[in-house]
């Protein structure tokens, strides 16, 4: 109720978007809270701000880890830290969706860009690497982030665009 009112009042504050999406993800509402980290970015006119970006790709591990019930597998340890990652390539119940992963790497790495010594993105991003040993350093451009949003799936997606100047 607060953070609608919030967006009320304030409907291009960036922050209350990403706040909201973090508590529509604790309340295990995924598509609420890709809408609402994704707006948080589109509201973000220099896609600086790292806190929704980080929260998309945590989002899309826990995706790539849900069973066909849209529960989090708790076999393979997933809901409660990225950092199990590397541990559960072979006692996974389904198949882990490795696209849903590349784009949380997309993700990390843009936040690591963003904010060099962030140490849980760093950490999280390493986990990772068993998804393909190419892991690059080099900051993601403008058509890696705009795919890694999927913005497509979102009835407004005409209004996220990647600031201007930014690498092509």
């Amino acid at each position: 109720r607060y953070y609608a009112l919030g967006l009320a009042l304030n409907p291009d504050y960036s922050d209350y978007f990403n706040d909201f999406g973090v508590l529509m993800k604790k309340l295990q509402n995924y598509e609420a809270a890709y809408f609402l980290y994704v707006n948080a970015i589109a509201r973000d006119k220099e896609w600086k701000n790292h806190r929704p970006w980080f929260n998309l790709a945590d989002l899309y591990i826990t995706e790539a880890y849900l069973d066909d019930s849209g529960a989090v597998d708790t076999t393979n340890e997933a809901q409660d830290s990225i950092r199990h990652t590397s541990k559960i390539t072979s006692d996974s119940h389904k198949p882990i969706d490795i696209s849903r992963l590349r784009d949380a790497k997309t993700c990390l790495r843009w936040v690591l860009t963003l904010q060099p010594n962030h140490q849980r993105a760093k950490e999280e991003l390493h986990s990772l690497d068993f998804i393909d040993s190419d892991t690059t350093d080099k900051p993601p451009d403008s058509s890696e982030l705009f795919m890694a949003l999927h913005s497509h799936e979102l009835k407004r997606s005409s209004t996220i665009r990647p600031p201007s100047g930014m690498p092509k």
